[in-house]
């Protein structure tokens, strides 16, 4: 992770520990961090394995910049729930 990644955690974290009107404190900072980062590499897992899938299925060759047109594309066809349950059941 990068300064520019950490920063972006850590915003999201410290935004929502005051809006649960929680005390600011290192176990609450870690567990939020450690939640958002689960949270979006979940959900960029997601999006690789339907960006391959459909890859897969559409007979296109596989290349890195054929999943990386994909994996572009997936947050306009798919919300982050929607995408990260039909992850699961390609699994």
């Amino acid at each position: 992770m990068n300064k520019v990644e950490c920063k972006k955690y850590l915003k999201k974290s410290f935004d929502s520990i005051k809006a649960q009107n929680k005390s600011i404190t290192m176990h609450n900072l870690e567990k939020l961090m450690k939640y958002q980062i689960n949270n979006e590499t979940k959900l960029y897992i997601a999006y690789s394995k339907i960006a391959l899938y459909t890859l897969l299925n559409s007979g296109t060759s596989i290349t890195l910049e054929n999943l990386l047109k994909e994996v572009e594309i997936m947050p306009k066809i798919y919300n982050e729930i929607d995408a990260i349950k039909f992850a699961d059941r390609l699994s």
